[in-house]
């Protein structure tokens, strides 16, 4: 019986992600694209990633390039870095302050700011760090690719 409630506990949390995830991103690839082409609306991206996970796992379609998967494309981490910034806003306006940070480090990751280029983006981070703390994330991103940009090192990382 605990097995069963254990399961059921697991299979309700992952299921409840999934409307979240859909709501913002779409259905996405796989059987779920496929059975509901051409709908639009929250109710059917939510459709369309529940059937992306019962009926044919998402995974094997975008591995095998089948139901609407294309495998050529490339993988892209812009919606990351903005949803990274925003659920993380006051932790990161922190550590940027202070040049260092596990939240900054992990923006730099998702950005794919190497090792040997971290030092300077902590240190960009820090001195233009009032130019930084804007608003909402989007313009804290927006100035921090700005001030990137006219770094020799960090520049090849903006947009």
């Amino acid at each position: 019986m605990k097995k069963i409630a254990l399961t059921l506990a697991t299979m309700a949390l992952t299921l409840s992600s999934i409307p979240a995830m859909a709501a913002e991103t779409g259905g996405g690839c796989g059987v779920g694209k496929v059975l509901l082409e051409g709908q639009k609306g929250v109710g059917a991206n939510v459709g369309a990633s529940i059937l992306n996970q019962v009926l044919l796992p998402q995974s094997s379609s975008m591995t095998s390039g089948i139901m609407g998967c294309d495998t050529t494309q490339v993988v892209k981490n812009g919606h990351d870095r903005e949803t990274f910034a925003t659920a993380n806003r006051d932790e990161l306006s922190v550590e940027m302050a202070q040049g260092q940070g596990n939240h900054l480090a992990s923006l730099a990751d998702i950005m794919g700011i190497s090792e040997q280029h971290r030092a300077d983006f902590y240190s960009l981070t820090q001195k233009k760090y009032e130019s930084l703390n804007g608003s909402d994330s989007a313009m804290m991103l927006g100035a921090l690719d700005s001030a990137m940009s006219s770094h020799p090192a960090l520049s090849v990382y903006v947009r």
